[in-house]
């Protein structure tokens, strides 16, 4: 147990260092992420405001069940940025693969040359989740009486299981796509699927030491904004994108960092490795 956690805090270390090394794509990312994310912002605001927030601390309110129909509205923009950031993200891991953002051309030419793959990778992850989230809303307007009613707690509780071990084995998919050139993303889940499951505790523990991140910058976020009216909510959600950002960053990198632990390979190997 103590080898394990030895060594998942020095491939943390490192992915925190691999991260450093490239502090201008970082810097580039917050000043985009600064720069476009708004309409996201307060479409998400008013999902809170007009839904949830009335539904539950308003008394005479009377709330309209949970429905994709009701949801789907505010995230039509949400593909847009699910597109740019799939662009980006070979670029992205490429420069991480090679601790290097000294050639511009690298980086453009990453973002196109993965960017389809990406594409077809997301595409897989969403239709799981989706999958996940229709059962989740069945659950949360369940009738009492009956048996998912019953066993909501565990239900809603599994369906988070699901969600989370769903985004750690895409996280690895996408690493192992750029960093073994794979061509078939099925082939990637696989893989990564292999790989966590063959090492389930350490990528726990890694994996809750990136959700530590969040945590941290969601705690600062809130000490710095301090939100005490729905005019300082945009501005905290702001805060919570940067922090997002860079625990997505963090959570490539070490992932990368671990991948390389265990594999045994520092670069880009263009024959696949089945792990």
């Amino acid at each position: 147990m103590m080898s394990k956690l030895t060594t998942v805090l020095r491939v943390f270390i490192e992915g925190c260092r691999r991260l450093l090394s490239v502090w201008l794509l970082v810097l580039a990312l917050i000043a985009v992420c600064l720069a476009t994310t708004t309409p996201a912002i307060d479409d998400f605001n008013t999902l809170l405001s007009r839904n949830f927030v009335r539904q539950y601390f308003i008394s005479s309110f009377q709330p309209a069940p949970l429905s994709m129909s009701r949801i789907a509205p505010y995230f039509s923009t949400w593909p847009f940025y699910v597109a740019g950031w799939m662009f980006l993200l070979g670029g992205c891991l490429e420069v991480l693969v090679h601790r290097n953002i000294s050639t511009i051309g690298l980086f453009v030419r990453s973002c196109r040359r993965y960017f389809l793959r990406l594409v077809r990778l997301v595409l897989l992850e969403l239709c799981l989740k989706a999958l996940v989230l229709l059962v989740v809303l069945e659950i949360v307007n369940a009738d009492p009486g009956s048996w998912m009613f019953a066993t909501r707690p565990f239900s809603l509780w599994l369906s988070v299981l699901l969600l989370a071990i769903t985004t750690v084995v895409f996280t690895y998919a996408a690493i192992r796509t750029i960093a073994e050139d794979r061509l078939s993303m099925v082939g990637s889940v696989v893989a990564a699927a292999r790989f966590v499951k063959r090492r389930f505790g350490s990528v726990v523990m890694l994996s809750l030491l990136n959700m530590g991140v969040f945590a941290l910058g969601a705690i600062g976020a809130m000490v710095i904004v301090q939100p005490e009216t729905i005019s300082d909510v945009p501005v905290f959600l702001s805060f919570l994108c940067l922090v997002q950002l860079l625990t997505v960053l963090t959570t490539y990198a070490s992932g990368l960092s671990y991948l390389e632990s265990q594999l045994g390979y520092s670069i880009r190997r263009r024959n696949s490795v089945f792990t």
